[in-house]
């Protein structure tokens, strides 16, 4: 498709980096703690930008491939050749082998077959025994706590497995009717799985319970939440308000949570057919949210089960059969949010929590209450590598508080960067065999207005200091394969690779003239953008 209007070269950095909108944030009266936090991104950062507007010549061909001499264009056609031939031969192998195979008939008769004994290779799979082979393959069974809770909540799955066999077959469960009718008998089991950060909590379940679920149920047996989106994305789930069909200003009083009937059918094929619920990062959901989000979910479950709506704090989540909640209630609040860690917090004053408690609350409170009948504490930490960062955790997690020895404190004193004049932050800085490790690692910021500056800024320094092409592909590794059609030794080849930038924008319901294209162009907030810069 042909754009309507092109950008003129003074336009360009303007619309990329937004260079005018940068000036309005220094220079505005309103906001004033957005105005620090520009004036000291916009300090930080005059390196890179002066960098940006470098200019850099980009060469018409790859170095590597002009620097191809005629005796490697012949090397390459011969291999090239060489492959089509053996693949070839490969073929009339398989067709000259499959015609020589024997055809069996087939052999019809009315006879009854003759009866057997069934032996213990014609029973089929149970949910506990998919579970032992996951467990020993994952390495599970290495902690007591991940092994105990992996049996402890397959537990109920496997009694309904077994009715079902019992009774109406195995296929009943592959309906919600069927499904219901087996859990019925079967209790609802709830566990609360604490414990810091890689200790093995998400690990079991996704390693061992998850996928019993999976293989059994389907994955529309398998409901994953959390209360943040990044944790629902790493979970590989729904945030909660996606799951309980809440629009973005959907009030979480229980008299406003009755669906509509759309919104009712959504529920129901969300929440229907289901056999295990997990929730991560538990702590960090508001009381009012995590209550909504159960009785939204009876909703959904509520004409197929026979349940009640008023039940839904003291039956919470619709009587799913296996419920698990899983968090950290010994980190640290998040800023300004009302979460369910102040549960803990009897006489601080949180910043950002209401004073005033609301019925909403007590019910976030009661549903937590009611899901940490069970709990399992994990210990220790399987995730770092490092021995430092631990033991600082174990510090934060010393009940009363503890002091930080004086020789952890100096370590982290020495990873702190000392402005951008940090011999760190050098291209020519290198670790663990990476050049610019620091240079080019991750970057942090917390406004959108630092977030889009920062995806253009590190896009750019990293092609500029790339190398470019020099082979004519990579090998296992990633890197340039030279030697895989017997060309000659590396060429050095010059540094920087173009980098071609699509900008996203909404279309208008009604036509607008250029000036406003060019203002959504500069837009930052990607929440409320649909997560598209622009």
């Amino acid at each position: 498709m042909r754009p309507r209007w092109r950008l003129a070269e003074d336009e360009f950095d303007d619309v990329v980096h937004r260079t005018a909108a940068a000036q309005a944030a220094k220079s505005s009266r309103v906001g004033a703690h957005k105005k620090a936090l520009m004036e000291t991104f916009l300090q930080l950062q005059r390196r890179a930008y002066a960098c940006v507007r470098q200019p850099c010549a980009v060469p018409e061909r790859a170095p590597r491939l002009a620097a191809m001499t005629p005796a490697d264009v012949q090397t390459a056609k011969k291999n090239q050749d060489a492959i089509r031939e053996q693949r070839a031969a490969q073929d009339d192998n398989l067709e000259a082998a499959g015609a020589d195979l024997p055809v069996a008939a087939a052999a019809f008769s009315d006879a009854p077959a003759p009866s057997r004994r069934l032996g213990p290779e014609d029973v089929p799979i149970s949910p506990l025994q998919a579970a032992l082979t996951l467990i020993a393959e994952s390495g599970v069974w290495k902690s007591k706590e991940q092994y105990l809770v992996t049996l402890f909540l397959l537990q109920p799955i496997q009694q309904l497995w077994q009715k079902a066999l019992e009774t109406d077959g195995l296929d009943s469960l592959s309906t919600a009717a069927g499904l219901a009718a087996a859990s019925r008998d079967v209790q609802v089991r709830r566990v609360f799985l604490h414990g810091p950060g890689g200790s093995g909590k998400t690990y079991c379940m996704t390693e061992v319970v998850n996928k019993v679920v999976v293989r059994f149920f389907g994955h529309r047996g398998l409901k994953l939440v959390a209360a943040a989106n990044s944790a629902a994305r790493i979970l590989g789930g729904k945030t909660m308000h996606a799951a309980a069909k809440l629009t973005r200003k959907q009030s979480l009083a229980a008299s406003k949570l009755k669906p509509n009937t759309r919104a009712k059918k959504k529920l129901e094929a969300e929440w229907e057919y289901l056999v295990l619920l997990l929730a991560d990062e538990i702590g960090l959901a508001s009381p009012p949210l995590l209550a909504g989000l159960s009785r939204r979910a009876t909703f959904g479950r509520k004409d197929l089960l026979r349940l009640c709506v008023a039940r839904a704090i003291e039956e919470p989540f619709g009587q799913v059969p296996v419920q698990a909640i899983m968090g950290d209630f010994m980190q640290i609040n998040p800023v300004c949010s009302h979460t369910l860690l102040e549960a803990l917090l009897a006489r601080a004053r949180v910043p950002g929590v209401p004073r005033k408690i609301t019925d909403e609350d007590e019910d976030g409170w009661k549903v937590f209450r009611k899901m940490a009948s069970d709990v399992v504490v994990f210990t220790g930490t399987h995730r770092f590598l490092d021995e430092d960062l631990p033991l600082l955790f174990e510090v934060m997690r010393t009940p009363g508080g503890a002091r930080v020895p004086d020789d952890l404190r100096a370590k982290i004193r020495d990873r702190v960067q000392r402005g951008p004049d940090d011999p760190r932050m050098s291209m020519d800085y290198e670790l663990e065999g990476v050049r610019g490790f620091f240079a080019l690692g991750a970057r942090a910021a917390i406004q959108w207005e630092q977030v889009a500056r920062l995806q253009q800024l590190h896009v750019l320094a990293s092609a500029r200091v790339c190398p470019g092409p020099r082979a004519l592909l990579n090998g296992e590794d990633g890197r340039p394969d030279l030697r895989r059609h017997g060309f000659s030794a590396a060429h050095s080849g010059a540094r920087g690779q173009l980098v071609y930038y699509f900008q996203a924008v909404d279309r208008f319901k009604h036509h607008q003239d250029r000036d406003m294209y060019l203002e959504a162009l500069k837009f930052m907030n990607l929440s409320k953008s649909n997560g598209l810069p622009g």
